[in-house]
């Protein structure tokens, strides 16, 4: 049951006389009107009339509680605040839908609780964290846009939408939907980063509404995150292993760029397009005959990275994120092209990892079960050691002694 305040709404309701149906007047999924400028997009041709009102007061939907249960539980928080409520009602729950996803099969009881809600057409990613400005920086191209406070309009390059002042937390729900619309008239935005909202007060709808839009998309901006790269067979594992010894969580991209191999992933469209349709066969990626094609020159292997590697790093930084909420702040992020894909951006510091050519024949040839002819195409596939070595800002020659390679290690941990 709803009781508008709007007078343009109560004398509608009176002019009618009869009980009216009022969802959102919005195709479903996309952002909610806050003007009638948005109803006109979304609806004209589809419905018989339009009544602007003017904007939205408070811009985020209503409040939905249910009484049906004691004590009362809100399911979609709006411009009436839980604590509001509570002040009313005394106790209120909080239903698990408003910050999770639903569980597999079960219904939405009110508007909103669907997996991926509100959403413009881009893909949003909430940032958590002091150091957002510095982190969307690194990130910032002509396809990306920027949900920020005001406070932060001079230290964020690139296309920035501002909500309001960082803690007038009643702009930030008014402005929200008209920034999720405007984002939606530039076609050529497809990633779109966003401060996390607080869960406290009419934040509480903000954040519910935006974690919906990201489809629970959200990186960390404080993460430590060491970026680990070298040309094949230089050992990077064994450093790794080192790091995970001392506390660092690993996230390994070659394990991530198996994943996205999957049946049915949208990756594998790509892949049969570019290196041929005989390279996927009833949904399942032949990664034998991917690997001949994909790596028999530099310029093949250039365009398997620029497929993949957009993927690779948003389920990087989700992994960063996931075990930052188990208690992690240092990370590896193990990734053989690093540079190539500008992967350093998600990184606080680098290390490259080489060897001496002959040690890393060796380790080819032992670890893939390959001739040493073949171990030299992958080799000659990709940069030379001081490719990697002149980019990073630390280096390690890992040529076998284990307890060596661990003092290397201690002693760039300790200038961090």
């Amino acid at each position: 049951v709803r009781c508008p305040s709007h007078p343009v709404a109560r004398k509608l309701i009176q002019a009618s006389n009869c009980p009216l149906a009022a969802p959102s007047a919005n195709i479903s999924g996309k952002p909610s009107p806050t003007k009638a400028e948005h109803c006109i997009n979304d609806l004209m041709g589809r419905v018989d009339a339009i009544i602007d009102g003017g904007e939205c007061a408070v811009g985020v939907e209503s409040t939905v509680i249910t009484l049906a249960t004691n004590p009362p539980r809100l399911l979609r928080p709006g411009g009436i605040t839980v604590e509001e409520l509570r002040r009313v009602l005394g106790r209120v729950e909080i239903d698990s839908a408003v910050f999770n996803q639903l569980a597999v099969g079960k219904k939405p009881v009110s508007p909103g609780m669907k997996y991926k809600h509100y959403a413009p057409k881009a893909q949003v990613y909430l940032v958590r964290g002091k150091n957002f400005a510095d982190f969307v920086n690194r990130d910032t191209d002509s396809h990306t846009a920027i949900v920020a406070y005001d406070e932060d309009e001079n230290k964020i390059q690139g296309k920035k939408f501002l909500i309001g002042s960082k803690n007038d937390y009643e702009s930030h729900a008014h402005r929200i939907f008209d920034v999720l619309r405007e984002i939606d008239k530039d076609s050529s935005i497809n990633k779109v980063y966003a401060p996390l909202p607080r869960v406290e007060g009419v934040s509480l709808a903000v954040y519910n509404r935006l974690i919906r839009a990201a489809a629970f998309r959200i990186l960390n901006a404080d993460a430590f995150v060491v970026g680990l790269t070298g040309p094949t067979g230089s050992g990077k594992s064994t450093v790794a292993k080192i790091f995970a010894e001392k506390g660092y969580h690993i996230v390994d991209t070659d394990k991530i760029a198996k994943k996205i191999m999957n049946r049915e992933s949208p990756v594998l469209s790509d892949i049969r397009k570019t290196f041929g349709e005989d390279t996927v066969k009833e949904g399942i990626l032949d990664r034998k005959l991917l690997a001949k094609r994909a790596f028999k020159d530099r310029t093949s292997t250039e365009k398997l990275n620029r497929i993949t590697h957009p993927y690779i790093y948003e389920l990087s930084l989700l992994e960063i994120e996931e075990y930052s909420q188990k208690g992690f702040d240092k990370f590896i992020l193990d990734a053989p092209v690093l540079f190539e894909s500008r992967g350093e951006r998600y990184c606080s510091v680098t290390i490259a990892v080489t060897a001496e050519l002959d040690i890393r024949i060796e380790r080819i040839m032992c670890r893939d079960n390959l001739t040493r002819e073949e171990a030299m195409v992958r080799i000659n596939a990709q940069q030379s050691n001081d490719f990697y070595i002149k980019r990073a800002d630390y280096h390690i020659e890992n040529n076998g002694e284990q307890s060596e390679t661990e003092q290397k290690i201690c002693k760039i941990i300790e200038r961090f």
